[in-house]
């Protein structure tokens, strides 16, 4: 925190830095009156149940305009992709749409939700991938399987000793099961 002309400067919690406030309440706190509440035991707004099982219920995707557009954006396969190409003339060849392109950014507008997403689908792209890295981890390792191991997550024993890495250490945890068959014995009676 900054103030004053002078600039002065606190740490965020230095204001209250070995201050410590306990109020014992000597009475229980007033409940509020059942009449008086605002939310609990009155109907809500919510939609009748029936309007929403049978469609009738409307909601802000169904609203229709005189000329109302819907639009859509290509976006990359994975973060950090840039786009190499893309043919955009399927999308543009179908009714209604509008193809909208500003150097990496494609969208395009149509008259309907679903003839928007079929235009998008329809967009031919080609991507330049992003160098291994965090950005695409899962497809670099996908892509540069470990000799042997694979998907199947072969262990190669042939690398580490466990012997001198638990030797070696600071803190070791043990543990003995107990027995298992205790239990299991029949009470002896008679």
């Amino acid at each position: 925190m900054t103030g004053g002309p002078g600039g002065a400067r606190l740490a965020y919690g230095e204001p209250v830095t070995g201050l410590r406030r306990l109020e014992v309440l000597s009475d229980e706190p007033p409940l509020t009156d059942p009449a008086a509440w605002r939310v609990a035991g009155r109907r809500g707004h919510a939609a009748p149940r029936l309007d929403v099982v049978t469609g009738a219920r409307r909601y802000g995707s169904d609203l229709q305009l005189p000329g109302m557009l819907h639009g859509t954006v290509l976006h990359p396969p994975s973060p950090g992709c840039t786009l190499r190409s893309a043919d955009t003339g399927q999308a543009a060849a179908l009714p209604g749409v509008t193809v909208v392109r500003e150097e990496q950014f494609i969208g395009l507008t149509a008259p309907d939700p679903a003839t928007a997403r079929q235009a998008v689908a329809a967009i031919g792209a080609e991507w330049d991938k992003p160098p291994a890295g965090p950005a695409d981890m899962t497809g670099y390792l996908r892509e540069h399987p470990t000799a042997g191991q694979g998907w199947e997550r072969k262990v190669d024993r042939s690398a580490g000793e466990t012997d001198a890495a638990l030797a070696a250490a600071a803190v070791t945890v043990q543990h003995r099961p107990a027995r298992q068959d205790a239990h299991l014995s029949p009470p002896s009676c008679c």
